[in-house]
């Protein structure tokens, strides 16, 4: 079994602290001992150490022995177990282990209980317990990954979710909840998590209908995170959550999204292009979006209906095909986005309609400052020589753009004719940097690149450049 004792984590460092002495003229003459603190504070003081550390202070003394036992947080971990076992779990040792553990903090408030472990049918008594157990201990937080059954059955094995054991003061008391690998059917009776903050859903099992009635009920929450949890269906939460800041949504089977967020600041989507409806989402900053086998017209046809007001955009494109002209006139703009990174996974056969591709989005952020273009290294060849010229562009307004970043440059005809394109329609630029490795998958790992490619990518862009280039700007070749 894993450490069950968990903390913040604190610097390490090696601090030596004078002990604290009674003056001899304060007529005092007792020394402070640290276990006459009250129990609140002296777990308060274990919760901020190491775990080994905690369990350690047992055998100071007699009176230390269970001392470990006022900290607050316990941590369970018996996949990391099984892993360093050879993949083997003793499943009955775990949960023997756990059940003795919170037999020593029963009575106790425990303010965050994870349990991680696999799961099989036979253990739902003792799961049953342990969330009895959170109730019992007021947790404010509570996490249950119980990872994949081991007999292959999928879904139909998930751990079903026991809401019936939540009472009104339990369900006061919850205001982080993570879940993996359970399935969610709150009974139609369920009267919600109001004080809920944050809530984290990975494997999920559940219905359209459970899920919106679950978080139409979080009137509180702040963060909402699905991954992989398929619906196959949309997900429409009318109910206003006004408190919601961050929204997470991973390889979720999802056909579309609403939501009513008016202080959502981050949004993170990754799978399918499908509709985005953010009600009222004004104030949201950050998006981070990645479109698998996306057409471009439908990608901007979501952002624009569902992300209008967004500032700061990333863009993950894997685009099954590109069209011929559409986006050029198209009427609608992101009016309020300055930073937009770009990562371009482009279909082969298709890298010569980069230039209309790029064009095309530019024209709708009218506002942009800081451009990032990242393609994808198999992409683009060396010095291809296809595609579109500026000169068939119908010429646009960059007087807000200032700085420019592109990653595996190849000086393909597209890459250069969209980099002089830039350039002559944007007269505050102040950097221009082009790097002719790959970039979009880890920049800690970049391909390996022939720098005489390299030396030569660059002769061919740097004399034209330099001549577009303001006499104020930069140009950095990496």
């Amino acid at each position: 079994m894993g450490n069950y004792l968990t903390s913040a984590s604190t610097p390490e460092k090696h601090v030596w602290v004078k002990p604290a002495t009674r003056s001899t003229n304060d007529g005092g003459g007792h020394s402070i001992k640290l276990q006459d603190l009250p129990e609140d504070l002296l777990a308060t003081i274990l919760s901020k150490l190491p775990a080994e550390e905690v369990v350690r202070t047992s055998v100071l003394s007699s009176e230390w022995r269970w001392m470990w036992t006022a900290c607050p947080k316990l941590h369970f971990n018996g996949v990391d177990d099984a892993c360093r076992n050879g993949g083997n779990q003793n499943s009955q040792m775990f949960i023997d282990g756990v059940n003795a553990v919170l037999q020593k903090h029963r009575g106790k408030f425990v303010d965050n209980l994870e349990i991680k472990f696999i799961a099989e049918n036979e253990q739902v008594y003792h799961i049953n317990n342990w969330i009895r157990f959170a109730i019992s201990s007021r947790t404010r937080k509570l996490a249950f990954d119980l990872a994949s059954p081991r007999n292959g059955q999928g879904h139909r094995d998930h751990y079903r979710f026991p809401f019936e054991l939540l009472d009104k003061e339990s369900v006061c008391c919850l205001q982080c909840l993570q879940l993996s690998f359970v399935c969610l059917k709150p009974p139609s009776q369920f009267v919600g998590l109001p004080n809920l903050r944050k809530l984290e859903l990975y494997l999920v099992k559940t219905t359209r209908r459970d899920l919106e009635n679950m978080l139409c009920s979080c009137c509180k929450l702040e963060q909402l995170s699905l991954v992989r949890c398929h619906l196959n269906d949309e997900l429409r939460v009318t109910q206003p959550l006004c408190h919601l800041q961050y929204l997470q949504v991973i390889c979720c089977r999802i056909t579309k999204l609403e939501f009513h967020a008016a202080n959502l600041s981050t949004f993170v989507y990754d799978g399918s292009c499908i509709p985005f409806s953010l009600h009222h989402a004004s104030k949201l900053e950050n998006a981070k979006i990645s479109f698998i086998g996306a057409i471009l017209q439908h990608v901007a046809e979501s952002l624009l209906d569902g992300l209008p007001n967004i500032q700061n955009l990333t863009l993950q494109l894997a685009l099954s095909w590109l069209e011929t002209r559409w986006m050029l006139n198209i009427p609608r703009m992101f009016s309020q986005l300055r930073h937009l990174q770009l990562m371009l996974l482009i279909p082969i056969g298709e890298t010569d309609k980069i230039l209309y591709l790029l064009v095309s989005l530019m024209r709708a952020v009218p506002l942009i400052e800081k451009l990032e273009v990242h393609f994808h290294g198999i992409s683009t060849s060396w010095f291809a020589n296809s595609g579109l010229l500026r000169q068939e562009i119908p010429p646009c307004d960059y007087a807000h753009l200032k700085s420019i970043h592109v990653t595996a440059f190849r000086a393909a005809r597209s890459q250069v004719e969209f980099l002089l394109h830039v350039l002559e329609n944007a007269p505050a630029v102040q950097v221009v940097t082009l790097d002719t490795a790959q970039r979009l998958t880890d920049a800690r790992n970049p391909d390996e690149i022939d720098p005489t490619q390299s030396s030569v990518a660059f002769d061919v862009v740097r004399g034209p450049l330099l001549e577009k280039l303001p006499s104020h700007a930069k140009l950095f070749l990496v």
